[in-house]
């Protein structure tokens, strides 16, 4: 009688090696993108730092996007407002900032947590980049006094800037919290907002990880928000306005 022997069959979990390689290539490009923004920001004595802002980071974050199997409607060229404003957006994805940074936003600059140069390619890359970098709310001296010297910038250069009212949080599938900081400062520079809208179905979006499932995404330049009758007495209840822009169109864009 023979014997019936049994080959047990390899099996291979495809999602975890995807994701090795999507944080694989995540982090080379990462580390590349520091390195070539250091390098061309420290030879310039920072003076190419617009330049890395508008190309080289819109660059790598299109290959990256395109390597990690991300599709993107970008808006057109015609849909940016020709003038100086406060760039704003939604923020609950690890995609956002190469959302962003592919946009290449001429003459603007970037606003992040102090908590991403806690991963050390990103904390060369917001040095070749001029990344203003927030700190904590708990740190609510060195916050003021980070907005202070960011308002006085902002008034006295010819630049633009972008951030997100959300800050630093649990990144959810809708639009959290907004915090004053930002609109405190288009208040004070009386620029207007130009509000930029992040769509990502639940399931393309990786939150904070690096799960997530392919898919094609879509950013969108929604209508400026004029700050001309604005004060300090009802700025609360202006961010609320500014919030419901957001909750509008999220709920728009998901139903």
């Amino acid at each position: 009688m023979k014997m019936k022997i049994e080959i047990p069959k390899l099996k291979f979990n495809w999602n975890f090696l995807l994701s090795v390689y999507r944080g694989i290539i995540t982090f080379l490009v990462l580390c590349i993108l520091a390195f070539v923004t250091c390098l061309l920001s420290l030879i310039s004595f920072g003076r190419l730092r617009k330049f890395n802002n508008r190309y080289i980071a819109s660059w790598f974050s299109r290959i990256l996007l395109f390597l990690l199997g991300v599709s993107v409607d970008f808006p057109s060229r015609d849909e940016y407002p020709n003038k100086k404003v406060l760039y704003i957006f939604n923020h609950n994805s690890n995609f956002d900032p190469f959302l962003l940074f592919a946009l290449g936003l001429p003459g603007c600059e970037f606003i992040a947590s102090v908590n991403t140069n806690d991963f050390l390619p990103l904390r060369f890359a917001n040095l070749g980049l001029g990344t203003h970098c927030i700190p904590l709310q708990i740190n609510h001296e060195e916050r003021t006094n980070f907005f202070q010297k960011l308002t006085k910038r902002f008034k006295e250069k010819d630049i633009c800037l972008i951030g997100s009212p959300e800050g630093n949080h649990n990144y959810i599938h809708g639009i959290s919290k907004f915090n004053k900081g930002l609109f405190h400062m288009a208040l004070e520079t009386n620029v207007d907002i130009c509000p930029i809208f992040i769509g990502i179905k639940k399931e393309n979006n990786p939150f904070k990880s690096i799960d997530y499932k392919a898919g094609h995404l879509k950013v969108e330049i929604l209508p400026l928000v004029s700050t001309e009758n604005w004060n300090l007495i009802d700025l609360n209840l202006r961010v609320e306005e500014v919030r419901e822009i957001y909750m509008n169109h999220f709920e728009k864009v998901n139903h």
